[in-house]
């Protein structure tokens, strides 16, 4: 599964660098949190993916805001941001859609998320939570019906 990623990433041509052997790197598990397991070489691979990604979002501003918008390079620009925006969004729903159907929620647990070391962990529930009198928390639900900005 993992070399059909690559190679649909690398035809769209989105693919500079090998992602085979990166590391998640980041905020250790943290208490209250459960470790569910290890991320498989799909989810890892889109999210050095992501991460790569990000890093190409922010020059990519950098590069737009250093040009006269509406200039034929700003076009250019823009349509880079277009397709770098959708291909984070294919990757990230492989990597979140493959985590889901392998750790599916479980009752008192907000979210699962991904830490040091490729470990996929459950988050609890908090007391912020529940103030909002929504049971996975405000945030959840913003981004389910779609008014937080991901972008």
């Amino acid at each position: 599964m993992k070399d059909l990623l690559l190679q649909l990433l690398s035809t769209m041509g989105l693919m500079s660098v090998d992602l085979t052997n990166f590391a998640i790197t980041g905020s250790p598990v943290k208490k209250g949190e459960e470790v569910l397991g290890e991320m498989n070489d799909l989810e890892k691979t889109c999210f050095a993916f992501l991460e790569l990604q990000q890093n190409n979002h922010k020059e990519l501003h950098k590069k737009m805001d250093a040009v006269e918008e509406g200039s034929p390079e700003f076009l250019e620009l823009q349509t880079q941001h277009c397709l770098l925006k959708e291909s984070t969004k294919i990757a990230s729903g492989l990597m979140w859609g493959s985590i889901h159907s392998r750790f599916p929620n479980a009752n008192g647990f907000n979210g699962v998320g991904v830490r040091d070391g490729n470990q996929v962990v459950r988050t609890p529930k908090t007391d912020e939570d529940q103030e909002d009198g929504f049971p996975f928390g405000l945030g959840a639900h913003m981004m389910i019906i779609g008014i937080g900005n991901r972008g």
